[in-house]
């Protein structure tokens, strides 16, 4: 569900980002992209923070669910500025800082699955 969550949050990500781009956004569009990938973050979301607390130790459990809660957090804090400073008058900025996040959650996504199929053979 991790990297299906991922993947339709890059697709639609792009759909906005290229449409933004191009000019041809519409509400009607930017409303379509902006549900799939709040969507998509609804899948990402819960599985990847309950396959990093499976994977911590009982002893850092705590400490990585702190973590994990504030991460969104601190990362909104410091990617909210850089959008509003690329400007105000296109959704180019959003879009393009919704793309790399959806991006890196589908390569983290992929990763996480290829290092848990090599520590658990079949």
């Amino acid at each position: 569900m991790l990297v299906v969550g991922a993947a339709l949050g890059v697709a639609s990500a792009t759909v906005m980002t290229v449409s933004a781009a191009t000019g041809i956004l519409s509400i009607p569009l930017f409303l379509g992209c902006a549900f799939a990938t709040m969507g998509a973050a609804g899948l990402t979301f819960g599985n990847a923070n309950a396959l990093g607390l499976a994977r911590a130790t009982p002893r850092n459990r705590g400490a990585g669910a702190a973590l994990m809660g504030a991460s969104p957090f601190a990362v909104g804090a410091l990617i909210t500025p850089v959008v509003g400073l690329w400007g105000e008058e296109t959704a180019v900025p959003m879009a393009c800082v919704m793309l790399v996040g959806a991006l890196l959650s589908l390569t983290l996504g992929i990763a996480s699955n290829r290092a848990s199929a090599r520590s658990h053979p079949s």
